[in-house]
């Protein structure tokens, strides 16, 4: 785990940096890749809503929904559908929220036969 932490600490100041070098050459794609990569690295060390405070930062549409569907389908599999579920639920977009239920719905699909209880 503290592995796993430190590796999260060096992701996170090489995002960072990235950030800034995007913000300097005003590149909004680039932001988007970095702040869905700084979701990523948070979604590694189970920080759910750290990596769903992320995926807010980000702009671009598309970029956003498929960091989103990713974070989704990972807290999904660690056990926390209800969390995604009210993730997906929040989404302003239709398209966006029927992909994060797709994404959950998949990762249910992947789990070992249990009884879901999603209210």
């Amino acid at each position: 785990m503290i592995a796993r932490l430190c590796a999260r600490q060096q992701a996170e100041e090489a995002i960072h940096i990235g950030l800034e070098v995007a913000d300097t050459v005003q590149d909004e794609n680039l932001r988007g890749m970095l702040v869905a990569s700084r979701a990523h690295a948070r979604a590694a060390t189970k920080d759910w809503e750290g990596a769903r405070t992320a995926v807010e930062e980000i702009a671009n549409g598309p970029q956003r929904t498929a960091a989103l569907v990713d974070i989704a389908f990972g807290a999904t599999e660690e056990g926390h559908a209800q969390l995604a579920l009210s993730w997906a639920t929040a989404e302003a977009s239709p398209f966006s929220e029927a992909s994060v239920l797709v994404s959950i719905a998949e990762a249910l699909l992947h789990q070992p036969q249990q009884t879901f209880f999603i209210r």
